[in-house]
């Protein structure tokens, strides 16, 4: 079938694990792969265990978003800022392991801005769906976030059911093929 089974401990001290299955995309319509092939953000099923990545300094709203994911089944990484948010692609060398990244526009350090545009940069990051979540919403704020490749901005404070809304909207874009 193509797919893969991981586990990997939680924190280092035995209090837990994570078993990730990965199984490839399957257009029902043709019963042929998704477009991208197996493991890339097109080809990923979105269900119980697709993996997200939270950027955003401040550790209430992170911890928000982690909830409101974990809710519908996702698996959610966390990081304070861009730098981290990087070292965590770059070092651990699995860009595709995520489905969706939710970051902060401006924070301390690697914006989100720079983020996205190193993100789009790289050929395994270009198609991943970002979710640009910030206190700025003016319309020059949106402007730059969408113009450097977020693929949609939400004004905090924010609703995680509409968070959740976006995030199956564009889950369901990015598995039929973005363009």
């Amino acid at each position: 079938h193509g797919g893969t089974i991981m586990a990997e401990n939680r924190d280092g001290g035995g209090h837990g694990a994570r078993f990730i299955v990965r199984l490839p995309y399957v257009n029902r319509r043709t019963d042929h792969p998704g477009p991208g092939g197996p493991g890339t953000p097109a080809a990923r099923i979105v269900a119980h265990g697709s993996r997200a990545l939270v950027v955003d300094d401040e550790p209430a709203i992170r911890v928000a978003i982690r909830r409101a994911l974990e809710r519908h089944g996702w698996v959610v990484d966390e990081a304070a800022d861009g730098t981290e948010a990087w070292l965590r692609l770059e070092v651990g060398g699995r860009p595709a392991d995520y489905a969706v990244i939710v970051t902060d526009l401006r924070m301390p350090g690697l914006s989100g801005i720079e983020l996205i545009r190193r993100l789009r940069s790289r050929s395994e990051t270009k198609q991943l769906p970002i979710i640009m979540l910030t206190a700025r919403g003016e319309e020059s704020e949106r402007i730059l976030g969408l113009d450097v490749g977020a693929d949609d901005y939400v004004v905090k404070p924010f609703s995680p059911n509409e968070l959740m809304a976006r995030v199956r909207g564009y889950m369901t874009y990015f598995n039929e093929g973005r363009d």
